[in-house]
């Protein structure tokens, strides 16, 4: 089971640590109440498959709905883990 703690502890970490993908699906599966926890934004396009068009649609869709961002989280969304992203 994944509780508040987990999917924290899993937002938590530096964005070069790769996550596995049971983490990936944890984001996933709970991507609707992450989008109200700005620090969540940068994992969840993380567990985001790109080439399956149902989560990429539904990821633009999220993140036209997420909380506000703070000025930290723009600045890791910069970084070269999303440059290759031509989708978002």
């Amino acid at each position: 089971t994944v509780d508040k703690k987990d999917l924290a502890r899993i937002v938590a970490f530096p964005l070069t640590r790769n996550m596995t993908e049971s983490e990936k699906s944890k984001i996933w599966m709970f991507r609707l109440y992450l989008k109200t926890f700005v620090p969540a934004l940068p994992k969840f396009l993380q567990s985001v498959d790109w080439l399956v068009d149902e989560q990429a649609t539904e990821a633009i869709r999220l993140m036209e709905g997420w909380a506000t961002l703070s000025i930290e989280v723009a600045l890791e969304l910069l970084s070269e883990q999303f440059s290759t992203n031509e989708r978002i």
